[in-house]
């Protein structure tokens, strides 16, 4: 195995191979969401709990990146912002 990729690495010093980076996946499991979001996981998964995040199962759950894409955050933030001022009226109480 090393004497594999110690030939690799020199095939691909020399320029002999050609590297073509992977194309980005469709989906993604949350954490990678979150990661490439920049949204905490506990954020995606009431998202997708309130269905305002499209979701499957496929061994864990998963998103499409482009719904990501399509989130309106502002939006999200706002709506956040309102929970939890929601939530100290009601302590206060």
């Amino acid at each position: 195995m090393a004497l594999l990729f110690a030939r690799s690495m020199a095939l691909l010093q020399r320029g002999s191979v050609a590297v073509v980076p992977a194309a980005p996946r469709p989906f993604l499991n949350l954490r990678e969401a979150s990661l490439y979001s920049g949204l905490s996981l506990k954020l995606l998964e009431r998202l997708v709990g309130q269905k305002r995040l499209k979701s499957f199962q496929d061994g864990c759950v998963k998103v499409s990146r482009a719904d990501l894409d399509r989130l309106n955050v502002a939006k999200l933030i706002q709506a956040t912002a309102q929970l939890r001022a929601g939530l100290a009226r009601r302590k206060t109480r």
